[in-house]
């Protein structure tokens, strides 16, 4: 990098507010994260089920392609392992990818559907 290049002009750091806010945040931005925690309070089973559908959804998600490799760089290329175990591991996490995704949609009371039946049309 050369040193006659500037790259902190006017920019504030991101650990920092811009001059003239206070740390926390205008008091209408923390309103809206109240609001919400009050609509998830009520609605509890709904956003418990939809965070741990997301949970089990994106660790499927992530241990696909885990297994993948180990599939191809210890069975196929090396021949070091059996298949059986790893095809076994792909359908279950195939399996929960698709019942974390269905979980999740199947609660259809959303924070945004809340808002949306409360207001007037």
């Amino acid at each position: 990098m050369h040193s006659d290049v500037r790259t902190d002009i006017g920019v504030p750091k991101a650990s920092e507010p811009p001059p003239g806010e206070v740390p926390g945040g205008n008091p209408s931005e923390r309103r809206w994260v109240r609001r919400l925690a009050r609509y998830c309070w009520r609605h509890k089973q709904a956003v418990t089920i939809s965070v741990g559908g997301t949970l089990l959804a994106t660790a499927g998600s992530l241990v696909i392609p885990l297994l993948q490799r180990s599939a191809i760089d210890n069975v196929i290329v090396a021949h070091h392992a059996s298949v059986w175990p790893l095809a076994i591991g792909l359908l279950i996490a195939a399996a929960a990818n698709f019942a974390g995704g269905t979980a999740r949609g199947k609660t259809r009371s959303t924070p945004a559907s809340w808002s949306a039946a409360r207001s007037p049309t």
